[in-house]
């Protein structure tokens, strides 16, 4: 092998490592959680995400974790009016997470992937707790 040839299997070997470097980074993030599939309803206002889940009939916060940030993006894109809930279909998993230092905990919700959204429907709201 040449020189150059070399250096260029070198950078293709370093590539490769970071790309699979990064790939194992992003699966920590939600190491030691279950995915399972989720349907409900989806709010973002002022900051905050709130997940309503139709089956267990509760809802919950969706944590600053996984993909809150593109599924808060889809949801400002459908543009609706009155902070309107969009029906959702995703996969993630619940996650504790402390309220305050050592005092209570709370469950919250961590998206991980987007399976589809339908602003045109949602779960039946009068089965709804807390609203």
């Amino acid at each position: 092998m040449n020189k150059m040839s070399i250096i260029s299997h070198m950078q293709k070997i370093l590539i490769y490592s970071l790309l699979a470097f990064f790939l194992v980074a992003c699966d920590n993030e939600h190491k030691g959680y279950i995915i399972t599939p989720f349907t409900g309803d989806y709010r973002y206002h002022n900051g905050i995400a709130e997940f309503f889940d139709c089956h267990e009939r509760k809802r919950y916060y969706v944590a600053p974790l996984g993909i809150d940030k593109e599924v808060a993006e889809v949801y400002l894109a459908l543009k609706l009016e009155d902070n309107d809930d969009a029906y959702i279909s995703v996969e993630g998993y619940m996650r504790p997470e402390e309220l305050m230092d050592g005092i209570a905990t709370v469950d919250v919700f961590v998206i991980t992937k987007l399976l589809a959204v339908d602003a045109t429907r949602g779960c039946q709201r009068s089965k709804r707790v807390g609203h």
